[in-house]
């Protein structure tokens, strides 16, 4: 989640006006905090004379700062933005401020409200995306080329199949159809795992399967079929032609570079949390129902065909490049 305000935090520290401090939930952040001139674990969060707090996930800390405004950004635009579970709008009160991404997350979140009976929210504030805006950015500049010879990869189309991770993930129902597919086509293939389906931490993280295993086998035996083990996706969502994904947020992150994005069913996820959320908004048009359906969408885009359901960037997100710069004028406006 910390990417999705690095950018925040950078212009903080290079501001005199402000003097950002993190503060640290577990040892596992370590590393991303390790340049920072200050951070304190949680418990020291009372004692600290801040103007204000900036959470990105709803947790217990607005209640050691009382005296302090409170700010959730709402960083994702799949679902809520800050959980998948509708039922966490019950704590959004926690909060003074609540950033939005984009009209579909903040339809999401009064039908929420409506559902769980919270006759009230925080103010709402429309800010952008900041991750998005990042990505827009840097596909202004990006060179496949470069990308290409320092990953080794073929000078060919490249199809990125990114699913989200446990027990509603699409990898066991589709992982080897898209192998079989991709195999069998002219391109480079590119399967990138959550995070969390490769640590094997649990079964319901992994569906107590052995991805690890079966992908390194799977590009030995194919040339123009790569793993990627790298946390961080910006690049291959730049690289790549065609996105492949089930309930993942970065299908959303890949329509906003204008650039052809396949759902595969994945009705565990919806199940689940139900169907009022972006992420199932905008699958309208874009989701397959058949392995010869995936095959026949994969031809038509790698052939220039139709790139999407039409949706603008203003139908996802609000101020489109311009987020971080809407962000500091709201909190400027405090002072």
């Amino acid at each position: 989640m910390f990417e999705h305000i690095k950018e925040l935090f950078e212009f903080f520290r290079s501001n005199d006006k402000f003097l950002p401090i993190l503060i640290k939930s577990r040892p596992k952040t370590k590393d991303i905090i390790e340049t920072w001139e200050i951070s304190l674990p949680y418990h020291y969060l009372p004692y600290v004379k801040a103007d204000f707090f900036l959470d990105v996930a709803i947790t217990s800390y607005p209640y050691l700062c009382s005296s302090v405004i409170k700010f959730l950004y709402a960083h994702g635009i799949s679902s809520l933005g800050f959980s998948k579970d509708f039922r966490h709008i019950k704590y959004v009160n926690r909060y003074d401020y609540l950033l939005l991404t984009g009209p579909l997350q903040k339809k999401a979140i009064f039908l929420a409200a409506e559902k769980y009976h919270v006759p009230s929210l925080p103010k709402l504030v429309e800010i952008g995306f900041l991750k998005g805006d990042k990505l827009l950015r840097e596909q202004l500049s990006f060179s496949k080329e470069d990308f290409i010879k320092q990953k080794g990869y073929f000078n060919k189309k490249t199809v990125l199949f990114a699913p989200t991770w446990g027990q509603f993930s699409a990898v066991h129902a589709w992982m080897h159809h898209i192998i079989k597919i991709g195999s069998s086509m002219d391109i480079n293939l590119l399967i990138k795992l959550h995070p969390l389906m490769l640590r094997k931490e649990t079964k319901w993280h992994t569906v107590g399967g052995n991805c690890i295993k079966m992908l390194w086998e799977v590009s030995k035996k194919f040339k123009n079929i790569s793993v990627i083990t790298e946390e961080n996706i910006y690049n291959y969502l730049l690289f790549a032609d065609i996105l492949i994904t089930d309930a993942s947020s970065v299908g959303l992150e890949f329509i906003l570079l204008g650039k052809p994005t396949i759902f595969l069913p994945c009705p565990r996820y919806f199940e689940i949390y139900g169907k009022d959320r972006p992420i199932f908004w905008c699958r309208e048009g874009m989701e397959v129902s058949s392995v010869a359906d995936l095959r026949r969408r994969l031809e038509l885009y790698l052939t220039g065909g139709q790139k999407n359901n039409g949706m603008k960037l203003n139908d996802i997100v609000y101020n489109p490049g311009k987020g971080l710069m809407k962000m500091v004028e709201f909190l400027n406006s405090f002072s």
